[in-house]
């Protein structure tokens, strides 16, 4: 029996590109945290599902966690 794919407003191109990540296992991640949202709340716009994204991510890396140059955010340490 085939899982029906959750219809996510932000896909793993997004992620890689607004947080600046190439691909990695951190951009799967990322479309878990997303899928989270989706199910706490399945009409959040693209904006909400980001600033979701980048709050788990700094919880979970705190210090490692920091603001680019390109107005995005990066993981400055390597999974």
């Amino acid at each position: 029996q085939e899982v029906e794919k959750v219809p996510l407003p932000i896909d793993g191109k997004d992620i890689m590109n607004i947080f600046n990540f190439k691909p990695s296992p951190i951009v799967g991640e990322c479309l878990k945290i997303a899928e989270e949202l989706y199910f706490e709340n399945p009409n959040a716009t693209k904006e909400e599902y980001i600033e979701y994204i980048k709050n788990k991510l700094t919880i979970w890396y705190g210090k490692y966690y920091k603001k680019n140059s390109r107005a995005s955010w990066k993981l400055s340490c390597s999974l």
